[in-house]
C-alpha cells in the first residue's frame, strides 16, 4: 500500500504496464508491414533493396514511440487511437518503398491510393481518442510526425515522376526545417497553440502534391 502512495514509484508503475502493452502493439505493426511487403511483392515488380527501406523506416519510428512513450502518461495502455496511427505509419513505410521505386508511375494507382487510405484514417485516430479519453500529448505528437512524413513523402512522388522541380520538397520537408530551428533558436522552443483542424484534408483540396500525385497515375 505505501508503494501506491510514492507518485514516482506508481508513474514508474504505470509506465512499465504501457511499454508493455505498446511492445506487443510495434510488433504487431512490424508482422503488418513484412505481409503488406509480402503482398506488394505479388501485386507489383518490386525487388532488389527497396524492402530494407520500410523496414529501417518503421524501425526509426518504433524507436521513437518507444522512447516517447512517458508523455502518453497517465495512460497505462497504448490505446486504439495510436494503434490506428501505428497503422498509418505502416502505410507510410510501404508508400515509401513504392516512391523509392525508379519508376513509381508504373504501379498505377497503389500510390495515391495508399495515400488516401493513409489520410482517411488521419481523421478517425484523433476521433477514436477523444470518444475514448486516452487523448494524450504524445498521441498528437505520434500524429502529427506520421502527417509531416507523410507529406514529405508525397513531394518526393512528385520529384520522381518529374511532376515538380526539387523545389517542392522544401514544402515537404518545412516541419524537419521547424525542428532544427528549434534546435538552434531559443525563441522558437516554446509550445504552440493548439489546431482542431483537420490540416490534411484540406491540403487534400489545396496542398499541391496531393493534387499532383492523382495526375502521376
Amino acid at each position: 500500500m505505501a508503494n501506491f502512495q510514492n507518485p514516482t514509484l506508481q508513474q514508474t508503475e504505470d509506465l512499465k504496464t504501457l511499454r508493455h502493452g505498446s511492445l506487443v502493439w510495434l510488433l504487431s505493426g512490424a508482422l503488418c508491414l513484412v505481409a503488406g511487403q509480402g503482398l506488394l511483392a505479388l501485386l507489383t515488380n518490386i525487388s532488389g533493396t527497396i524492402p530494407v527501406l520500410p523496414l529501417a523506416l518503421y524501425l526509426g519510428i518504433a524507436c521513437s514511440v518507444w522512447l516517447g512513450l512517458p508523455a502518453h502518461l497517465p495512460q497505462r495502455s497504448f490505446g486504439l487511437a495510436n494503434g490506428i496511427t501505428l497503422l498509418r505509419a505502416v502505410l507510410t513505410c510501404l508508400l515509401a518503398g513504392l516512391v523509392a521505386v525508379s519508376q513509381p508511375q508504373q504501379l498505377g494507382w497503389l500510390p495515391l491510393s495508399t495515400a488516401l487510405t493513409i489520410l482517411l484514417l488521419d481523421g478517425l485516430d484523433g476521433w477514436v481518442a477523444r470518444r475514448t479519453g486516452q487523448a494524450s500529448a504524445f498521441g498528437a505528437r505520434f500524429d502529427m510526425e506520421m502527417d509531416s512524413l507523410l507529406v514529405l513523402l508525397l513531394c518526393a512522388t512528385l520529384v520522381l515522376t518529374d511532376k515538380a522541380g526539387h523545389w517542392v520538397l522544401l514544402a515537404g520537408g518545412l516541419r524537419y526545417i521547424f525542428l532544427a530551428g528549434k534546435g538552434i533558436l531559443p525563441w522558437m522552443k516554446g509550445n504552440l497553440p493548439d489546431s482542431f483542424s483537420w490540416v490534411p484534408f484540406r491540403q487534400a483540396n489545396s496542398f499541391p502534391p496531393i493534387r499532383s500525385c492523382s495526375r502521376t497515375v
